[in-house]
């Protein structure tokens, strides 16, 4: 329930029909994802106990594989991040990619030259796929008609 009105409590304020209320339908698409995966990696469908691999072996790699997801939520891809937990190709991917321009790993980590990269692909990816991503949440949640009313202080 606290997913629907992550926009409410993000903000302090009721902009569930406006642009920002976006943020709730996101939030509840990854839990419901995050849910699914959960479930998915406590029963695995084909699982032999008596076949798998040694327990050090299984937390050498799940360690590996969150170094990786770590990396993915420092440059700024908190979706690939989450679903690199439980996918770890996704995680080497999402840790190997240029990282977010807003990010703490640019930020901190980047010259100039790759930070002016990071921020021309973070725009070409905004014009490409902003539209499509808005068009989803607005099958899913409603299409925002409000605009954000003045700040109450």
């Amino acid at each position: 329930m606290i997913l629907d009105e992550f926009a409410l409590v993000l903000h302090l304020e009721d902009v569930y029909w406006t642009e920002h209320g976006r943020s709730s339908i996101e939030a509840t698409l990854m839990g419901f994802a995050f849910g699914v995966l959960c479930l998915l990696a406590t029963a695995p469908i084909h699982s032999d106990p008596s076949k798998d691999a040694p327990h050090w072996m299984v937390g050498g790699l799940i360690a590996l594989n969150t170094s990786f997801a770590l990396i993915a939520f420092l440059k700024g891809k908190t979706k690939l991040g989450a679903f690199g937990i439980f996918v770890p190709c996704i995680a080497v991917i999402a840790a190997l990619r240029l990282a977010k321009p807003t990010s703490l790993w640019a930020h901190r980590r980047y010259s100039e030259t790759k930070l002016d990269r990071s921020e021309r692909r973070a725009t070409l990816h905004q014009r490409r796929y902003a539209g499509l991503e808005h068009r989803l949440y607005d099958a899913i949640g409603g299409t925002p008609h409000l605009e954000r009313g003045p700040q109450v202080r």
